[in-house]
């Protein structure tokens, strides 16, 4: 299946309401440059978390504008407005054949902006699109601040990824 025909089965609509204060409007080109700062803020955040862990995170350390334009292709990306249009971050999504219904949705980054964080806007997108889907996955790296956000939703682990590295 190509990518392309996946984002086209997730059957959400160009511009999603959430609720009254917020919505999931595609990204149009007029934003690439705001969604490609966001999107190396993100990589920046997940560096700082990595580093407190002892790890040195390579590809997020590297990760560079044409890698977060070239996520436009690979993901369907929803900018995070408000009715004035003020951007709060993004979120990009692929579709997830769920572990036991079929109908998923992947969130592969879910990023809000670090002035509007903690005013509800990442669990509003979450219980959205767990109302909107029978299964919503992610993956969460770091011991981020959003894992707390996650477990306090219901999200349940499934799995844990382990790293050893041998530094050169």
């Amino acid at each position: 299946m190509s990518i392309r025909k996946e984002r086209e089965d997730m059957q959400l609509n160009k511009m999603e309401e959430i609720n009254e204060n917020l919505r999931m409007e595609c990204i149009e080109p007029l934003e690439y440059e705001e969604f490609v700062d966001m999107k190396l803020k993100e990589m920046e955040h997940h560096v700082i978390y990595a580093e407190k862990l002892g790890i040195e995170d390579i590809y997020c350390s590297s990760y560079t504008e044409k890698q977060a334009l070239k996520s436009l292709d690979k993901y369907k990306t929803y900018m995070l407005k408000n009715s004035e249009n003020k951007i709060f971050g993004f979120v990009q999504l692929s579709d997830f054949t769920g572990i036991n219904t079929g109908n998923g949705v992947y969130v592969n980054n879910l990023y809000v902006k670090e002035n509007y964080r903690k005013m509800g806007i990442a669990t509003s997108v979450l219980n959205y699109l767990t109302d909107k889907f029978n299964e919503v996955i992610f993956e969460a790296y770091y011991n981020i601040p959003g894992n707390k956000l996650y477990k306090d939703l219901g999200f349940v682990e499934i799995g844990k990824i382990y790293l050893k590295t041998n530094k050169c």
